[in-house]
């Protein structure tokens, strides 16, 4: 059957005992569609939901937002898969972007909040964050056997431990991701002099794309 409502909500699927029961799906004024079962009038289970943007959520719903566990996908190739409340992500959550960064973590009404792992490439980053706003505390592993653990400001490293594969340490402060007043340890343990002209090994810079969290 189709049937129209008072709202201009157009119902398309069975229909049992004057209410949508089974297979079926609404068309909403705005051009929004959800498909999925129906029971007494209402969906049940796992539905699907199509923006008109070009997104589309599969996955539980409640008064037909998404809501429980379920994946959003966005129209640019990014998907969220986790928990839902009214809509809205709340609770433990993946997002892997189309350029395949990972992030996964809590998100608290929305927004990232407390401990989030990122991975890109094969480079992992702990990062802190408070309603959205990235904290500056950091521990990173770097692909080819780097490491770091400090302090960042806007994608910088601003002080910390920076611990080499073959176990040189660099303990100090940074700007612009060069030491300025940095300690420096070799390998066993011993403190090298950096005056007469000492060079600084090149260190792993911080990967500013991962910053676009949301």
């Amino acid at each position: 059957v189709r049937i129209t409502d008072k709202n201009n909500k157009i119902y398309e699927g069975k229909y049992v005992d004057s209410l949508p029961n089974g297979e079926g799906k609404y068309i909403y004024p705005s051009g929004e569609m959800l498909l999925g079962n129906f029971k007494s009038g209402m969906p049940v289970g796992i539905c699907k939901i199509q923006y008109t943007n070009g997104d589309f959520y599969q996955g539980f719903v409640a008064n037909e937002t998404p809501n429980g566990e379920g994946t959003y996908t966005y129209k640019n190739g990014d998907v969220h898969s986790g928990q839902w409340i009214q809509g809205i992500k709340d609770g433990a959550g993946k997002l892997t972007t189309k350029t395949n960064v990972i992030y996964e973590g809590v998100w608290l009404s929305g927004k990232p909040n407390g401990n989030i792992t990122v991975k890109s490439g094969k480079n992992v980053y702990n990062l802190t964050y408070k309603k959205g706003i990235i904290g500056k505390s950091a521990q990173i592993q770097f692909e080819n056997g780097d490491k770091f653990s400090g302090i960042i400001e806007n994608g910088n490293y601003k002080s910390g431990v920076y611990t080499f594969a073959d176990g040189m340490i660099y303990s100090g402060s940074w700007q612009n991701e060069k030491p300025v007043k940095v300690k420096v340890i070799d390998a066993h343990g011993n403190k090298v002099s950096t005056k007469n002209g000492y060079e600084y090994r090149t260190i792993c810079g911080f990967d500013k794309q991962i910053l676009d969290i949301y």
